[in-house]
C-alpha cells in the first residue's frame, strides 16, 4: 500500500487571515492528487504550531507529513510531490538566501523523525526568545543529527520567493511561472493578500 501523504497547514489567531485565504488552495491541491489534508485554526501556539502538527501527523501514521506555512500558495497545482520518491532522507527542506527556511518541510514517518520532531517541540523553552524561534531551533538541532537523515533541496523546488519584495536579487530562489509554490515570509498581511489576489485567490 502506498504511504499516505498528508499536507498540513495550521495557524493560530495571529495568522487566521492568511490561513483562511490559502486553505481552499490546499483543499483543491490535495483533492487533485489524493493527498490527505490536516490543519486549520488552533487556539494558540505561534511558531510552535508547526512541530506540534507535524508530530500529530506522524503519530497518526501518515507516511509523509508535508508542512506548508499559511503564507505559502501552491502555484502549479498539477505538480505532484515527486521529490518524496527521490530522496533517502527523512527530513527535506530548502534554504533561502539566509539559510534554512522552515516554511515548507517534508518529514518521513520513521523512528528517527518522530524522535527528532519530539526534541524539536521540546526545545521551545530554550529558543523562545530567538527570532523565528521554531526555525532557529530546527536549524541548530539538525546540525547535531546524522547528515544522511536530512537534506536541503534547491529553493525553487518547492519554496520560491519574490525577492524583489525585500529589495534583493537571488535568481536561485526567485519565483517563476511553473514553480511549485510561492512563499511570502516577512511581508505585512496586507501586502501578502494583495499578492494572493494577483494569483487569483478569491474571497479576500
Amino acid at each position: 500500500m502506498p504511504e499516505l501523504v498528508s499536507v498540513i497547514t495550521a495557524w493560530d489567531e495571529g495568522a487566521a487571515v492568511l490561513g483562511e485565504a490559502t486553505w481552499a488552495n490546499r483543499v483543491a491541491y490535495c483533492r487533485r492528487h489524493g493527498y490527505g489534508l490536516r490543519g486549520g485554526l488552533v487556539h494558540k501556539g505561534g511558531f510552535w504550531v508547526k512541530p506540534r502538527a507535524v508530530l500529530d501527523s506522524l503519530a497518526d501514521g501518515d507516511g509523509w507529513a508535508c508542512w506548508l506555512d499559511a503564507d505559502v500558495l501552491v502555484t502549479t497545482p498539477g505538480a505532484a510531490l515527486y521529490w518524496l520518491d527521490c530522496t533517502p532522507a527523512d527530513l527535506v527542506y530548502s534554504a533561502d538566501i539566509n539559510g534554512l527556511n522552515a516554511g515548507v518541510l517534508f518529514v518521513r514517518n520513521t523512528d528517527w523523525s518522530r524522535a527528532f520532531v519530539t526534541r524539536w517541540l521540546s526545545s521551545r523553552p530554550m529558543y523562545e526568545r530567538h527570532p523565528n524561534a521554531d526555525q532557529s531551533a530546527l536549524a541548530h538541532l539538525l546540525h547535531g543529527e546524522p547528515r544522511e537523515k536530512w537534506e536541503a533541496w534547491p529553493q525553487r523546488t518547492f519554496n520560491s520567493y519574490r525577492y524583489g519584495e525585500y529589495g534583493l536579487v537571488h535568481p536561485e530562489g526567485e519565483w517563476q511561472k511553473g514553480d511549485f509554490a510561492l512563499h511570502l515570509p516577512g511581508l505585512s498581511d496586507g501586502r501578502r493578500l494583495e499578492i494572493l489576489r494577483e494569483f487569483g485567490v478569491a474571497g479576500i
